[in-house]
């Protein structure tokens, strides 16, 4: 009987003390055709907390935006991702400018005074 409708493989892998987690994406369509083929790689950190736990709305989010089809599914995730991404950009620029601003000469301006001893 021949396959009639898309099909979506994921494996994953690790390696032992390695913060690593591998994901093979294979996502073929009903003729066999290869759509897609890649492996991604992220770290245990992105989706747990520092209790273990795993978030997974992070995990949604990091396959969204990782993976076409899961993202084409869930654009309201996809969306979220890129929002993110963007807030992270503009903080990034907003530091970087607000830095720029400050000369050694006025940074020594808002220096307390050291107290002696």
């Amino acid at each position: 009987m021949a396959n009639t409708s898309e099909q979506l493989t994921l494996k994953s892998s690790t390696q032992k003390h390695k913060p690593f987690y591998k994901l093979k994406v294979l996502y073929e369509a009903p003729s066999g055709q290869k759509w897609e083929d890649k492996e991604i790689q992220g770290t245990f950190m992105e989706w747990f907390n520092v209790h273990g736990f795993l978030q997974k709305k992070d995990l949604q989010l990091w396959l969204g935006k990782n993976i076409e089809v899961i993202g084409m599914a869930d654009p309201t995730s996809q969306k979220v991702a890129e929002k993110q991404y963007e807030d992270i950009v503009d903080d990034t620029v907003t530091m970087a400018s607000a830095s720029a601003t400050e000369t050694p000469a006025s940074a020594a301006k808002t220096r307390k005074p050291r107290k002696k001893a």
